[in-house]
């Protein structure tokens, strides 16, 4: 979270409280550079996988559905956002409970 800038070191620790706030209570501070709609290629390039197994999770529903924009499917990049939270919250949830056990 190091997108407040400051020398001082209160403020830093402030900025970013205030940051983690507003985000929790949904609101969007993220990059907003780039386009928000995504073709094929750039979603599956923002999730870091091939255009192959973006189709695979697709098909088994389980990455946000497509979105027609001037007849061209495109993906919201937002949705893709809240998807790759919802897998990371998942996995920290998964690690949690596997290490109680242990």
């Amino acid at each position: 979270m190091a997108r407040y800038d400051s020398h001082h070191p209160a403020l830093t620790a402030l900025g970013q409280l205030l940051i983690a706030a507003l985000e929790a209570a949904g609101h969007e501070l993220g990059d907003s550079t780039g386009p928000r709609m995504l073709t094929i290629k750039a979603a599956a390039e923002y999730l870091g996988i091939g255009t192959t197994k973006f189709r695979e999770l697709e098909a088994a529903g389980e990455i946000p559905k497509r979105v027609a924009v001037v007849g061209q499917p495109r993906w919201d990049r937002r949705e893709l956002d809240r998807y790759i939270d919802k897998a990371r919250g998942a996995q920290r949830s998964k690690f949690s409970t596997k290490r109680r056990g242990a």
